[in-house]
């Protein structure tokens, strides 16, 4: 999942098409994926390419990405697009807004923070 707007869209889709990625879509939503995927395929821990992410990809944004085993987020450096965070001991609740959150948790009082501009977080699946 991706909320923004990624500005140096077309150099990163050139760079992976040139690498023999195919495109299907003009939607950096795409693009963020794709590079992800790239980077995971690599053999690079999730924490690593959200961190590369933050650096490679211009412009403000931020997203989601779940693997068969983790789950993490990026925020861009300027944190214009909003993130909102609930985590437990038994669960962790990623939204776009509040509203959303306390949707999930109707008439109780939750303590959602929102993550720091140029922060990236994994969690890991336990089994």
């Amino acid at each position: 999942m991706h909320n923004g707007q990624i500005t140096n869209y077309w150099k990163m889709r050139r760079r992976l098409e040139r690498r023999g990625f195919t495109f299907h879509t003009d939607n950096d939503s795409e693009l963020v994926a794709v590079y992800l995927a790239d980077k995971l395929e690599q053999g690079e821990t999730l924490d690593s390419v959200l961190e590369t992410a933050i650096a490679d990809l211009d412009g403000t944004f931020s997203f989601l990405v779940s693997t068969p085993n983790e789950i993490g987020y990026a925020k861009d450096n300027l944190a214009a697009k909003p993130m909102v965070l609930y985590e437990t001991d038994d669960m962790i609740a990623i939204a776009s807004e509040e509203v959303s959150l306390n949707r999930l948790f109707p008439g109780q009082s939750i303590n959602s923070t929102e993550p720091a501009p140029g922060t990236f977080q994994t969690w890991s699946r336990s089994i």
